[in-house]
């Protein structure tokens, strides 16, 4: 069975790379925390949550002013002195976050806010209509929408209360800032961008994979990729062989037929 839209889009987001920079990941742990604020009177059970948001802003502080480290268990054969080693943390793609029915909110926020640390994307899980309704009012308004999904309980297959934008919906001004697109703002013809923080190949695959999905009628999708010239190659390369992979050998053959005849 294909994968739901909504999916492929947070797959493509994960792939361009937007949760992988430090900063990043901080602001949505700080949204957690400030979602937790607004709710005090009514989510009693966070209190441990709050103090774990803290605890992961602190160490992305710190991981973000110095990511070297000295290894105890080699030495330099020239000087005697220890070497020094890049610390990298990887991220692993889309993480599903169910809830525990005793204590849902705090088992929910817990991996939440792990995940992000982790600069991963999530979907969740709730097990409770109620659950879902609460957060669904409230996860938009603190977190860039491109980073999470809320699925259905009960364990249906679909996805709802999809974040109406993607993460990998980008405005670029003339400047080359880049900005996430609110769900106000998403534009017809909407844009990827790709650079070399992500995984090109695997941001072409997913971008490909949406664009064809539901006979490409999919809600959302972009229609245009930005790419830098850096990944370029890597991402033209992965978009051919997707196609390749995916178009029916009929509809290759009519759109091979029509080109050669344009060349001769």
């Amino acid at each position: 069975m294909a994968e739901p839209a909504a999916f492929l889009e947070l797959k493509a987001a994960f792939e361009t790379g937007i949760s992988r920079p430090l900063n990043w990941r901080r602001k949505q742990i700080e949204g957690i925390h400030d979602k937790r604020l607004s709710r005090a009177e009514v989510m009693l059970e966070l209190a441990l949550a709050l103090q774990y948001t803290k605890h992961e802003i602190d160490k992305l502080v710190r991981f973000g002013k110095s990511n070297r480290t000295r290894s105890g268990n080699s030495v330099s054969l020239l000087n005697g002195s220890q070497p020094r080693h890049d610390i990298r943390i990887n991220s692993i793609g889309i993480v599903l976050i169910k809830a525990h029915w005793a204590y849902p909110y705090s088992s929910l926020l817990g991996p939440i806010i792990a995940s992000f640390a982790a600069g991963n994307l999530w979907v969740l899980d709730a097990g409770s209509s109620a659950i879902t309704e609460l957060l669904s009012s409230l996860l938009p308004d603190f977190l860039d929408h491109s980073g999470f999904l809320l699925d259905l309980q009960n364990g249906t297959t679909g996805l709802v209360d999809v974040p109406p934008s993607s993460a990998a919906v980008l405005e670029i001004s003339s400047s080359g800032a880049v900005s996430v697109l609110d769900s106000t703002s998403v534009p017809s013809s909407s844009s990827i961008y790709v650079h070399e923080s992500g995984n090109a190949r695997k941001a072409a695959t997913a971008f490909v994979h949406a664009k064809l999905a539901f006979n490409g009628q999919a809600p959302n999708v972009p229609r245009v990729a930005l790419v830098d010239d850096a990944v370029y190659p890597q991402f033209h390369s992965a978009m051919h062989e997707a196609l390749i992979k995916t178009w029916p050998y009929h509809e290759r053959r009519l759109k091979c037929s029509a080109s050669n005849s344009r060349t001769h």
